[in-house]
């Protein structure tokens, strides 16, 4: 009778963890090769290259978060940067490299802060490598520059302040630079500047209101002379989808756009299975390359064992275990 009770105790514990517990999903990063510029956004005709996957149980401080992929392309090799956030640390910013599309390294922390990094986009500008993330903790938009590309991530300079920002990226257009950038308050704004110094509020800006379009899935794509931006869609649960919609208009005084793919992320693979919100595009060798975040659903296993490996992380680091940084 005894150890029916147990037993029966131990089954409604892991009950109770599959009905309370609220981690159902986690995000994580694929790499497509698509077979051409009118498939970048089509994953089911595309080739899987690469994929990075976050751990709930990874020593003492489990991986929650790989999210917000951008590429770059430098000289004849590939960069993938991205945030990475674990449980005991705020989001840093993470990369790899590649020349191949098979080989990846892993190149470790590029860049860490005391605040929450993510949306790490990166561009080249006057042959310099820059590198913006979002700092929204800070309330300010910082610009990085690497002293020795893709290490020494350097502070250059703070390009606006005194606001939260989100999501914020730069596209350059007939020799000026457009400035996208998300408010707390599920608005798309817009400035303009020549020399990534002054900024100037451009005069249709809000450009995009309300949770449904507005928030950034990443930069804007070039395709074909035409640019599209992506978009978030935020209305039912964060994270939901994402929407694609052609720049008709792009100038200092004015903007029009309009939507062309709905809904990209169809739900219906292992790592989009409970959506998805960041897109990015690059033309490498000869091939379109598209990189894509999603969110997987936590296995049973994990949902059960993982309350249970946080008691002990708690544990060790109140017993002062220091643990590892990623």
């Amino acid at each position: 009778m005894f150890l029916l009770i147990i037993f029966a105790s131990i089954l409604m514990s892991i009950l109770l963890i599959l009905i309370i517990y609220k981690r159902y999903s986690v995000f994580n990063i694929v790499v497509y090769e698509t077979p051409n510029a009118n498939k970048i956004f089509n994953y089911h005709s595309s080739k899987l290259i690469f994929r990075i996957n976050p751990k709930i149980r990874s020593k003492l401080n489990a991986v929650l978060t790989m999210a917000d992929p951008f590429l770059l392309v430098v000289h004849d090799e590939l960069f993938l940067f991205y945030e990475e956030k674990s449980e005991l640390n705020d989001g840093v910013i993470k990369g790899f490299k590649t020349g191949n599309l098979i080989d990846w390294q892993d190149l470790g922390v590029i860049l860490n802060e005391t605040c929450h990094l993510s949306f790490p986009f990166v561009f080249e500008h006057d042959h310099e490598i820059y590198l913006m993330p979002e700092t929204f903790d800070n309330n300010c938009i910082c610009l990085y520059n690497f002293t020795d590309f893709p290490k020494g991530c350097t502070l250059n300079r703070i390009l606006m302040s005194g606001v939260p920002f989100i999501d914020s990226h730069i596209h350059k257009k007939d020799g000026i630079y457009y400035l996208f950038t998300n408010s707390s308050n599920d608005e798309l704004r817009l400035f303009y500047s020549s020399d990534l110094m002054d900024w100037t509020i451009h005069p249709k800006s809000p450009i995009v209101i309300g949770n449904k379009f507005s928030r950034s899935a990443g930069s804007i794509v070039n395709v074909d002379e035409k640019n599209y931006r992506v978009g978030q869609d935020t209305s039912n649960v964060y994270g939901d989808n994402f929407n694609v919609f052609e720049i008709n208009v792009l100038s200092t005084t004015d903007y029009e756009e309009s939507i062309v793919l709905n809904n990209v992320i169809k739900k219906d693979l292992k790592w989009n299975i409970e959506g998805g919100h960041h897109f990015n595009s690059v033309f490498f060798k000869g091939r379109y390359i598209s990189v894509f975040d999603g969110k997987r659903r936590v296995s049973v296993f994990g949902k059960i064992s993982y309350p249970f490996f946080r008691i002990i992380q708690k544990f060790a680091v109140n017993k002062e275990v220091k643990p590892d940084l990623l």
